[in-house]
């Protein structure tokens, strides 16, 4: 019986793979348990820390994706008057604006002078004073009344809830009234104009973004007459040097802006000091 089991210990011996002793040396284990908890903590801290930033950062994307989808809105209602020498109307207005959503996916809010949006040519004719609506802006300084509004853009915002006064059905609100006024808050007021949504005082965060009477009629009806040389400005940024007891003349040159007459011409006002009768300004 011995020698069997001296031969079968043999025979496991050749077939059983030898098992190769472990590297580790005395003194240089594993992590113990306290080192893997702090481990733990740490990798915890870094993943809440990011996740605690996630959402500002989007928010802050998508309020910089809103503002240029409004910029690109304005542009395209202000391509539309130069071309048709009106403003669009509801239809017009979906059909021209690329992407009349927010980045919220809420539509955007089109507040437009109704009398612009009807007939052609009905824009260039017109006394700029006789037209548009008034908007109240908020600041750190005190309310700034802004009057002949021709047209604003709104967005909600990130908190989903239109806080600016809004009359219209659908997404368009056309004013026929000289005195509507709206109001633009300071960012944080509690306010809440339009309470068919959400009828609570949030913190106002809404995107507004218009355009003047003045800068509609820039644009549509002065851009062609002066090559669209925007607003205006003196072109002539130094005069020659004159010398006693010699003649001297000098020209300053102004483009853009909008005419002071019917012949393109432009009103200019002057002082002399110290007074010099021989020094005279004569327009052209």
């Amino acid at each position: 019986m011995e020698p069997y089991l001296v031969w079968l210990q043999k025979r496991r011996s050749k077939l059983l793979p030898k098992l190769k002793k472990s590297p580790l040396k005395e003194g240089k284990g594993g992590f113990t348990l306290i080192e893997v908890a702090i481990i733990l903590v740490l990798i915890g801290f870094l993943i809440g820390l990011g996740a605690s930033l996630i959402g500002p950062l989007t928010k802050r994307i998508k309020v910089q994706d809103t503002r240029e989808r409004i910029d690109a809105a304005v542009e395209s209602v202000l391509g539309f008057a130069v071309a048709r020498k009106k403003l669009p109307n509801e239809d017009e207005f979906n059909s021209i604006v690329r992407n009349p959503v927010d980045a919220w996916g809420k539509p955007l809010r089109y507040v437009v002078w109704e009398n612009f949006t009807h007939g052609t040519n009905v824009i260039c004719p017109s006394d700029a004073t006789s037209h548009g609506f008034n908007i109240t802006v908020e600041t750190a300084n005190g309310n700034r009344t802004i009057s002949n509004v021709a047209f604003l853009i709104i967005s909600s915002g990130p908190n989903y809830n239109l806080q600016t006064k809004f009359k219209g059905s659908n997404n368009v609100w056309y004013v026929n009234a000289t005195n509507e006024t709206i109001t633009v808050y300071l960012p944080g007021a509690k306010a809440d104009d339009f309470p068919d949504d959400v009828n609570l005082k949030d913190d106002y965060d809404d995107i507004v973004k218009w355009v003047t009477v003045y800068e509609l009629m820039q644009r549509v009806c002065y851009g062609e007459q002066r090559g669209d040389e925007g607003p205006l400005r003196i072109i002539t940024y130094s005069l020659p040097i004159g010398k006693q007891n010699e003649p001297y003349s000098a020209e300053i040159i102004a483009v853009g802006g909008v005419p002071f007459n019917q012949n393109n011409g432009y009103q200019w006002n002057y002082s002399i000091t110290p007074s010099n009768p021989n020094l005279t300004f004569t327009p052209q």
